[in-house]
């Protein structure tokens, strides 16, 4: 989450027409794309985060108090469908200092509302999600605010490189958030919890704050020479903002200055497994970060069809889901350049592996977490369990 320009934008490309971003024009893969160079992006996100400074502090100030100050201790929950729509309220607002929470709208209303409470959320920020606002706001006691449709992140865009949108302010003021971001847990195995990230636990993997050790630790030498590199070909995150491996993946590509791009689609979730490679063929991107099934539903022969096109990309990440054998046979048959991040989703990645076989996962820099079997095994030898961090090796 930035605090400052040189953190939400790295410093070698702040000022040049290096593309930041890819937004997608629509929710056909076909409709097309703008692209967003980082001085544009940083534009457009000073300019939100004053506009939003202004209209939050007049919306949460009370009579006979001094004025409502936004930024640390402001926390903003942000339900924006597609969520492409509000990538740079997100860094806006993270500019200003907030804490940003995110929930998923598969979650019932009350436990919503108990986790909004539980974060002391102030400010609901909300888009296309008509079905469900209107039950959220009964059982919940703060503001309640859509984004204006000229505030969506392509309408901004095109703003900016109209010339429409007029000279940007100053870059608010350094502030950090704390926590930075707010999450929940899945819930597969028990009920949903609220996790709270600081800036600190996105440094704790990090070798260095130098951009090019950064870039030189998480992309590989393949990657700088192949036909779809990363300074070239956006990063393809399709996984919800809800998820860690969205605000993980995100963050690494803006500390590297390496551009990435979204999917256009209200729910990850639900999207069919077979809009995946449509949807990184239009958006011409070098690499994915996605679930499992959006493979492992893809049937043997479009597979075979598509093994060029998912071979010619420089990583693909699978998070949130599990790799059988089979799976990882047909990776390893078409050789294609898997990374299979276990427990992502929630923690940013417990368990992982780089090379075949895929189902063998190995420990994380944090070291091996502690394992609670939470099922008999089954006939297989395999059983359900729950993976534990220790205090000693946690922030």
């Amino acid at each position: 989450m930035p605090t400052q320009p040189t953190d939400a934008m790295p410093n070698n490309p702040f000022k040049g027409p290096d593309e930041a971003f890819r937004l997608p024009l629509g929710p056909d893969p076909a409709s097309g794309s703008i692209d967003v160079n980082f001085s544009e992006a940083c534009s457009i996100i000073s300019r939100l985060a004053s506009t939003w400074n202004s209209r939050l502090g007049a919306l949460l100030s009370k009579p006979d108090h001094s004025p409502f100050s936004v930024g640390p201790g402001t926390t903003i929950c942000v339900l924006v469908q597609p969520a492409v729509f509000g990538i740079f309220h997100h860094l806006a607002f993270g500019a200003l200092g907030c804490t940003m929470q995110y929930v998923s709208l598969s979650l019932s209303d009350e436990v919503m509302h108990a986790h909004l409470c539980e974060s002391k959320c102030n400010v609901i920020l909300h888009s296309g999600i008509d079905d469900r606002i209107k039950a959220i706001k009964e059982g919940f006691d703060g503001e309640v605010v859509r984004i204006p449709e000229e505030e969506h992140a392509q309408q901004l865009a095109r703003g900016e490189k109209s010339g429409r949108a007029g000279l940007a302010p100053t870059w608010p003021e350094p502030r950090r958030p704390t926590p930075a971001l707010i999450l929940h847990s899945s819930g597969t195995t028990g009920a949903a919890e609220l996790f709270r990230f600081s800036l600190f636990w996105y440094t704790i993997p990090l070798p260095t704050d130098d951009p090019k050790v950064i870039s030189a630790a998480y992309f590989s030498t393949k990657a700088d020479s192949s036909s779809r590199s990363p300074q070239k070909h956006p990063k393809l995150i399709f996984s919800p903002p809800f998820w860690q491996s969205y605000h993980s993946s995100l963050l690494i590509h803006l500390l590297t200055a390496t551009p990435v791009t979204f999917g256009y689609f209200p729910d990850a979730a639900n999207l069919p497994s077979n809009q995946l490679v449509s949807w990184a063929k239009a958006l011409d991107v070098g690499s994915i970060i996605c679930v499992p099934r959006f493979l492992r539903e893809i049937s043997i022969e479009e597979f075979e069809k598509q093994a060029e096109f998912l071979g010619g990309l420089h990583s693909i990440s699978l998070v949130g889901g599990s790799v059988d054998r089979s799976m990882s046979a047909l990776f390893e048959k078409y050789q294609l350049r898997i990374t299979n991040l276990y427990s992502s989703s929630e923690f940013g990645g417990g368990l992982s592996a780089k090379a075949a076989p895929y189902t063998h996962l190995h420990p994380g820099p944090k070291g091996p977490p502690l394992v609670l079997p939470i099922s008999e095994p089954d006939l297989d030898g395999s059983r359900q369990v729950q993976l534990w961090h220790a205090l000693s090796t946690s922030p």
